[in-house]
């Protein structure tokens, strides 16, 4: 259209009808152009060289005894029902972490016991942490009862598994496999819900 009109203007053709004859000549292309037709649309533009794109991807559910989890589990390997529960003593170590002595009855050993692998942030002691979570449960529910700091098994694993379900960034698929493992093992072990377990660190009395 620009080389046409100025080959007009060199014909001798004045000014004025070349500015006229542009003016419609792009009016009627513009009405030639179909509805559909859109505009190209820019090429992205390529991140500059040495950059990096992150994507976040999601950290594989793990659940298992606590003893398996330790040497996969890349944050910390949580029982999902604290050991003090099943113990009468303090927390064995050694060889103890794989016996039933000093255990109630029908207990898993402590590297038995179901666990899941948390994050740290997940399982440390803090605010959003499950620990700070379940200790705060645990101690309410051995109120309840007597002697104080027991309640039975079946309350005990209530509360456990409401724990599970309050971290919030725990994907509900690994909770619902965490609840399902937990529960799969009590029925193997066959324990009484009603067997009184520890709700407090500190020793059950005597």
């Amino acid at each position: 259209m620009f080389r046409k009109a100025t080959d007009l203007a060199k014909q001798g053709v004045p000014q004025a009808d070349v500015q006229e004859w542009f003016k419609n000549e792009r009016s009627a292309r513009a009405r030639r152009k179909p509805d559909n037709q859109e505009d190209p649309r820019p090429k992205p533009v390529p991140p500059p060289p040495g950059t990096v794109r992150i994507t976040q991807k999601r950290r594989k559910c793990l659940v298992d005894e606590y003893k398996k989890l330790l040497s996969v589990c890349d944050g910390d390997s949580h029982h999902i029902v604290p050991d003090m529960v099943y113990r009468l003593g303090s927390r064995p170590k050694g060889a103890g972490m794989n016996s039933t002595a000093n255990r109630i009855p029908n207990a898993p050993t402590l590297n038995e016991g179901m666990a899941v692998c948390l994050t740290k942030n997940q399982h440390g002691k803090g605010r959003d942490g499950i620990h700070a979570d379940l200790k705060a449960s645990l101690d309410d529910l051995g109120d309840r009862y007597t002697p104080n700091g027991t309640a039975p098994l079946g309350a005990i694993l209530e509360v456990s598994k409401q724990s599970i379900d309050k971290i919030s960034d725990l994907p509900e698929d690994c909770k619902k496999l965490a609840k399902s493992k937990l529960g799969t093992q009590v029925q193997q072990k066959n324990r009484d819900p009603e067997q009184p377990g520890r709700t407090r660190e500190n020793s059950l009395p005597s």
